[in-house]
């Protein structure tokens, strides 16, 4: 018979179970990167640092719309080209 190109989903969790490398030391499965013997631990991220990441991604979005740094963008600020030229010329 011959071997199908695609598993299915529950043998494709079996092989993934079974190749799974647990480190010795603290018990943490690891990504299976290794150098000079070190291996990467597989420890995802905190939660509190991730909403702190999108946070800042929302911060800077709604900062570019209030005080856009592209020239071309009119903004909500207060600061147009206009009143900043006038504010130059005195």
């Amino acid at each position: 018979m011959p071997q199908r190109a695609c598993p299915s989903m529950m043998e494709a969790q079996t092989m993934d179970n079974e190749t799974k490398d647990i480190d010795g030391h603290s018990g943490i499965e690891t990504t299976g990167h290794s150098w000079d013997g070190i291996k990467e631990l597989n420890n995802p991220l905190p939660r509190w640092w991730l909403f702190v990441w999108y946070g800042t991604i929302v911060w800077a979005v709604i900062y570019m719309i209030f005080m856009p740094a592209i020239p071309a963008l009119p903004g909500l600020g207060s600061n147009t080209p206009r009143q900043l030229h006038y504010w130059i010329a005195g």
